[in-house]
C-alpha cells in the first residue's frame, strides 16, 4: 500500500510539474502572439492616409485636424485595448493627440528615437494620462516615400496582456504566472498582493540567464521560495523581445 501511495504521489507531482511547464510555454507564446498584433497594427495604421495627411503641409490645417480627430475616435472606439494615440512630426512634437498632450516635445524620447526607424515596443509603464498600465508602439509615417512624423499607440495592458498571465485555469488554488522585467520586477498583476506593478522586487539570483539562442524552456522544476516567502514550484522561460521573464508557480504544499 505504501508504495502505491508513494507511486500515486509521484505520478501527481509529475502531472503538476507537466502542466507547469505546459502553461508557461503556451502563455509565454500567447503573449508573443499578442504582441506581434499590436506591433502589426501600429504599423498599419501609420500607413493610413489620415495620418499621413496629419503630417501634410500642403493641406489646409483645420482640415487635417477634424479628419485626424475623428479617426482617432473611431480607432479608439473599435479597438477597446488602444487607450491612447498621438502622431508626433519629424521633429518630434506632438501635433495630435487622443489627450492633452498636444505641443510636448518628444524628440528626445525613446519611443521617437526608434520609432523614426521602425515599429517599436516599450516596456509597460504606468500612462501619466489615462494612470493604465500600458504598451506604446511607435511606427515611422512616411509621406512620398520620406521620413515625415511617428505614431504612437498606448495599448492598455488589462484589456488583453493581463487576461493572459491572470487566466487562472489549470492552476489550483496556489498557481499563478507573472511577468518579471530585466530589472527584476513583477510588472503583471499578483494573486495574492494588491497593486503590485514595478513594487515588488523578485530574486533572479537563481536563475541562469537564458540566451535568446538557447532552449526556450528551462524543463525543470526549481523549488524556492517565492516573493511571498513561501516555498514553490516554479517554472520560467524568457520572451527575449521585452526582456521579460515569465513564471508559472503552485505553492509546494499544494503540490
Amino acid at each position: 500500500i505504501l508504495i502505491s501511495r508513494n507511486i500515486s504521489t509521484n505520478i501527481i507531482k509529475q502531472q503538476i510539474s507537466d502542466n507547469l511547464i505546459n502553461t508557461t510555454q503556451s502563455r509565454a507564446n500567447h503573449i508573443e502572439t499578442l504582441l506581434g498584433e499590436y506591433k502589426g497594427l501600429t504599423k498599419t495604421l501609420a500607413t493610413e492616409i489620415t495620418f499621413r495627411d496629419a503630417l501634410n503641409e500642403n493641406i489646409i490645417r483645420p482640415q487635417r485636424t477634424d479628419e485626424i480627430n475623428q479617426r482617432i475616435k473611431t480607432i479608439t472606439e473599435t479597438h477597446g485595448e488602444i487607450s491612447r494615440i498621438r502622431v508626433l512630426n519629424k521633429e518630434g512634437m506632438i501635433i495630435v493627440s487622443s489627450h492633452e498632450d498636444t505641443g510636448i516635445d518628444k524628440s528626445t524620447h525613446e519611443i521617437f528615437l526608434k520609432g523614426k526607424e521602425g515599429v517599436f515596443i516599450s516596456d509597460l509603464h504606468l500612462s501619466q494620462f489615462t494612470h493604465k498600465v500600458v504598451l506604446s508602439i511607435s511606427a515611422p509615417i512616411l509621406l512620398n516615400k520620406q521620413f515625415a512624423g511617428v505614431l504612437v499607440i498606448n495599448f492598455d495592458a488589462d484589456k488583453e496582456l493581463f487576461k493572459i498571465t491572470t487566466d487562472r485555469t489549470g492552476l489550483g488554488e496556489t498557481g499563478e504566472v507573472y511577468l518579471v522585467n530585466k530589472d527584476g520586477y513583477m510588472i503583471s498583476p499578483s494573486r495574492f498582493i494588491d497593486e503590485i506593478f514595478f513594487k515588488q522586487k523578485i530574486d533572479l539570483r537563481y536563475l541562469e540567464y537564458i540566451e535568446p539562442s538557447d532552449t526556450p524552456l528551462k524543463a525543470e522544476i526549481d523549488i524556492v521560495k517565492d516573493y511571498r516567502g513561501i516555498e514553490v514550484l516554479s517554472v520560467h522561460t524568457h520572451i527575449p523581445e521585452m526582456d521579460w521573464s515569465i513564471f508559472a508557480e503552485i505553492d509546494a504544499e499544494e503540490a
